[in-house]
């Protein structure tokens, strides 16, 4: 009897510790990415208020990408998405060309970014370029900063009995 108790006690133990011990992790890869470089709207951007009139915020196309710096185990950074907002205040989302979505805030000259790009860059009008945020036409902006790109895939899913494939 002691001995079917100790054997009952064992293996609930065992089912507790089975249910309170974390599940491993979904595979993942990671780069970290660090650099400069452009992002261009579709539609110019101004200050939320100016000398004529206060603006009413954009909706722009934007593509990015570093032509200065790198990643770690992969050659560059680009993206495209959508920005909605104003200079130096918006939010928007995107994908990079190998799928990793984001999502931004921007205030100022900062943007942060979260989802599978995460980090906080900086975003500057670009004074070589003719648009500005004072009359509304800024389409080129100056990108510096360091992200992590970090994708989960999905954990493996079981086969049961009717599946045939998974």
């Amino acid at each position: 009897m002691k001995r079917r108790l100790a054997l009952l006690l064992a293996a609930a133990s065992i089912a507790t510790v089975g249910m309170l011990a974390p599940t491993s992790p979904a595979s993942a890869n990671t780069d970290v990415c660090a650099g400069t470089g452009t992002a261009t709207l579709s539609v110019g951007f101004g200050y939320p208020v100016n000398t004529v009139h206060v603006l009413h915020p954009h909706t722009a196309n934007f593509s990015f990408g570093f032509t200065a710096g790198t990643c770690v185990s992969k050659t560059s950074l680009s993206a495209s998405g959508t920005v909605t907002g104003y200079c130096g205040l918006s939010s928007g989302g995107g994908a990079t060309t190998n799928g990793h979505s984001f999502n931004f805030t921007s205030t100022g000259t900062v943007l942060v970014l979260t989802g599978d790009v995460t980090g906080t860059v900086s975003a500057a009008p670009d004074p070589t370029h003719s648009g500005s945020c004072t009359n509304e036409t800024a389409t080129r902006f100056l990108i510096t900063g360091e992200v992590v790109k970090s994708h989960t895939t999905a954990a493996p899913r079981l086969c049961d009995a009717t599946t045939t494939a998974c």
